[in-house]
This record gives C-alpha cells, sequence and structure tokens, in this order.
C-alpha cells in the first residue's frame, strides 16, 4: 500500500484530504485489469452530494462502454457509489489511507428501471436552479434563500451533449431524494462487481494527487526539445 507524507501533521492532514476527495469523486474511467486502454468504462453520468457542514462525502458515478470495438459486444453499465466521513478522517481519525467506502454495481445493459431513473433525473436538473448574481468580484456568490442545505452536483456526458448543474438542495427541494433514489435503483437493478476484475484510472499521479508535487507556469515559453532529436516509433518500441 501507498503510505501518505508524514513530513508534518499539517502536511499529512493535506495529503489526506486531497486524496481523500479524488477517491471519493472517483476516476474519469474504469479498466479491466490487464486490458488498460483497450477494454475500459467512461463516465457519463455522477452525482456529488455533501452536507452543510462539509462533513461527509458522497458520490454516485455511472459508466458505459467506450472500448470503441462493437464487433466483440459492448460492456456492462458499472455503477460506482463511495462515501467519505471526511471530519472524521482527517480531525479525528488521521488514517494512513482514507477510509473511503467503495461499492461497484454491475447492471444489465439495457436495464429499463435505470434508465427511466437517469431520465428523470436528467429531467429535474435541466431545470434552472441558477441565483444569477454576475461575477464574484468580493468572493460574494450570492446567499443561500432558505439557509444552508446539503449540496448536489449534477452532470451527464453522451456524445455532443453535455449537462452540469450544482445548487443547494434547499432552493430546489424537488432533488432531495435524487442521490438515495439513483443509488436505491442501481443496487436493486444489478449485483455487486468484483473489485479485483477491476483497475480505476486517475489524471494524476499519487504523488500530485498526495500534495507533494505540483506545476506552476509563469506564462513563459518552455522547451519541449526539438522534434528532430525525437526517437523514432522503432526506438520508442523497442
Amino acid at each position: 500500500m501507498e503510505v501518505l507524507p508524514l513530513a508534518t501533521a499539517p502536511r499529512r492532514k493535506r495529503a489526506l484530504m486531497s486524496l481523500g476527495n479524488t477517491l471519493v469523486e472517483g476516476p474519469r474511467t474504469i479498466h479491466e485489469k490487464g486490458k488498460i486502454g483497450v477494454s475500459y468504462v467512461s463516465t457519463v453520468f455522477d452525482l456529488f452530494w455533501h452536507d452543510a457542514a462539509f462533513t461527509t462525502f458522497r458520490s454516485c458515478r455511472i459508466y458505459c462502454d467506450a472500448c470503441g470495438d462493437e464487433d466483440s459486444g459492448f460492456l456492462k453499465p458499472l455503477v460506482r457509489i463511495a462515501e467519505w466521513e471526511r471530519q472524521v478522517d482527517v480531525h479525528v481519525v488521521c488514517p494512513p489511507w482514507p477510509n473511503v467506502v467503495v461499492r461497484l454495481i454491475e447492471v444489465p445493459l439495457d436495464c429499463p428501471e435505470i434508465q427511466r431513473e437517469v431520465t428523470r433525473v436528467q429531467a429535474l436538473a435541466d431545470q434552472s436552479h441558477l441565483t444569477r448574481f454576475g461575477l464574484p468580484t468580493r468572493r460574494d456568490p450570492g446567499g443561500i434563500a432558505a439557509g444552508p442545505s446539503a449540496h448536489l452536483r449534477v452532470r451527464f456526458h453522451a456524445g455532443w451533449q453535455t449537462l452540469s448543474r450544482a445548487f443547494w438542495l434547499s432552493e430546489a427541494p424537488e432533488c432531495i431524494d435524487v442521490f438515495e433514489s439513483v443509488s436505491a435503483v442501481a443496487a436493486a437493478s444489478g449485483a455487486a462487481a468484483t473489485p479485483s476484475r477491476w483497475v480505476e484510472c486517475y489524471d494524476q499521479s499519487f504523488d500530485s494527487i498526495g500534495g507533494s508535487a505540483r506545476w506552476l507556469w509563469d506564462y513563459q515559453a518552455g522547451y519541449l526539445g526539438d522534434p528532430d532529436d525525437e526517437p523514432s516509433d522503432a526506438a520508442e518500441s523497442r
């Protein structure tokens, strides 16, 4: 197991929070072990929920086949449900690895129940929940009319269509049950997937996620090398 940097307590907490946030949110793609980049599913729908006090975080992602090989059939959709008690982990327990609980569920390829539920959430999210306030030049991004509440982000991606909404649930009461409903339908419609079959692929390295490395750019042009000095494809494959 990888171990988080332990140089100082504040650094450990920052690393724990950064990695925990990444793991609870989940990866963009999940690949079959031994077939990375060949056989995998990609995020097409995701929910991200946290309570008003920013103590508990949950995500529900649905992944669909992205292999591009229709002759070999399609991978079944994969649902990833994750939960993290961040307040307890970061400020009380401070473990060597975030206690993010992840469930994987495999649902039938053309499951009518999950299709109906996702379509329902799409219709809800396609309504306007935007507080119009202009630019937050003084860190004042609008108030919450009904007071603090849980927060939900809903995102879809399918072909040329994308939709992203984020709002406090006190201002969108019709969406209060969305996270629980989608999770329940997925669990009832599918079966537990075997985690050992899959590997999650993140766009950042462990060191970067853990907070020990970051990239800063000062708007100055860099140098990637002379194209004439690049090795040939044949040399790279050796």
